[in-house]
């Protein structure tokens, strides 16, 4: 296994800490609209920012890596 590849498995843990972050601070409150609430802000902008950081690094090193065109 090659640097990129282990860079683009760390991308994939931080987004899936991040989607677990979001899972875990999601509530459902029924109703219409939007019946989601979060239950701890920060630890929600947490999960969102991991998530974004690692799919930045995935698409990134998949970019590098001439995967995408």
């Amino acid at each position: 296994m090659d640097i990129r590849t282990l860079i683009m498995y760390f991308g994939i843990a931080v987004a899936g800490l991040g989607v677990l972050l979001l899972a875990f601070t999601t509530k459902w409150q029924g109703g219409w609209g939007y019946p989601y609430r979060t239950t701890n802000k920060p630890l929600a902008r947490l999960g969102w920012l991991l998530l974004l950081i690692g799919l930045a690094i995935l698409i990134g090193m998949a970019y590098l890596n001439g995967q995408l065109g």
